[in-house]
């Protein structure tokens, strides 16, 4: 069963299990609204989206009694959860993805170790996850600058609203300033003292506006550096993951060639371990990082024979 056929979807009595062709419209409803501005705009749905997905998702299936509370907020949350943690899996040594069949590959302690500090991991081994990619369309740009973080859109805007407000503040300082020592000199000042000695004391507007554009350009170049090392990080997942891709493609072209050199393989044999391999790209690279003919011929005969021990194993 794919991990999205779970029975996640609503509190105590009201949980339902989610048939995949369910999850399948939710999904693709999602998709569809992420490319939409008049329901997605600066990296966040608009009000109300839980509403449309509920009337989509009964147009589909009447009857299927699906609402927003409990079952389409909470099936969200469950996604979501499951794919920021799978990113962060990602992130981590020794872990990598099938691509074929939607898995996670890792050594089995790995996983239970990254278990015990990020518990929404729970439930993924040799579990499929169907949905990963469209998820990432959906979620991607979020999760690229952190959950909580704003997106290149926001930090502009932000830091914008920030100028007007410290120029506006700032004039309202210096009339305060302006005044409040202007008081405070008319009450100090002796009679016949020079008027320019008095107007030294006051604070420069120039110091005060030097000192908020500053702090305003050291906030825009921290957003910044956040933002590019962010997307830097992706794309170097995704060269990873492209890179891979091509090197399985390559591997498969040469599969059948480099089968029928295995010493004592027949042509059946190679027939049928190269149906076997060009469907699992991790069998295919364990095959081709075998150290010699021997290690390749028991690797063959292992797979399309799971059964039957080799001599040299025995």
């Amino acid at each position: 069963m794919d991990i999205g056929q779970s029975s996640q979807g609503g509190r105590g009595k009201n949980k339902r299990s989610w048939t995949k062709a369910e999850e399948e419209v939710l999904i693709n409803s999602l998709l569809e609204m992420t490319t939409d501005p008049s329901w997605k705009a600066d990296g966040s749905f608009k009000s109300g989206f839980k509403n449309k997905l509920e009337e989509k998702l009964n147009d589909k299936f009447p009857g299927c009694g699906l609402k927003v509370v409990p079952h389409i907020e909470s099936k969200i949350k469950w996604f979501r959860d499951k794919y920021n943690v799978l990113s962060e899996m990602f992130r981590t040594s020794g872990f990598s993805w099938d691509e074929e069949k939607k898995l996670i590959l890792c050594e089995r302690q790995s996983y239970d170790d990254f278990c015990k500090q990020h518990k929404n991991a729970q439930g993924l081994w040799n579990v499929p996850f169907p949905f990963f990619d469209q998820l990432a369309t959906i979620y991607g740009c979020d999760r690229a600058t952190g959950a909580n973080s704003e997106t290149f859109v926001q930090v502009v805007g932000n830091q914008q609203n920030e100028t007007i407000n410290l120029d506006k503040d700032q004039t309202d300082e210096d009339d305060d300033i302006e005044d409040t020592e202007s008081v405070n000199q008319s009450n100090q000042s002796t009679p016949g003292e020079p008027s320019s000695k008095r107007s030294k004391e006051k604070t420069p507007k120039g110091k005060l506006r030097k000192r908020n554009l500053s702090g305003f350009m050291s906030d825009m170049n921290t957003h910044m550096s956040t933002i590019a090392s962010a997307l830097s990080t992706t794309q170097q997942h995704e060269q990873v993951i492209m890179a891979r891709e091509q090197e399985v493609e390559e591997q498969k072209k040469t599969l059948i060639n480099e089968l029928l050199n295995v010493p004592g393989l027949t042509r059946y044999e190679a027939l049928l371990a190269s149906k076997k391999l060009a469907s699992n790209p991790s069998d295919l690279s364990l095959f081709y990082q075998s150290p010699d003919d021997e290690w390749k011929k028991d690797f063959v005969l292992n797979l399309i024979h799971p059964h039957i021990r080799s001599n040299d194993s025995a």
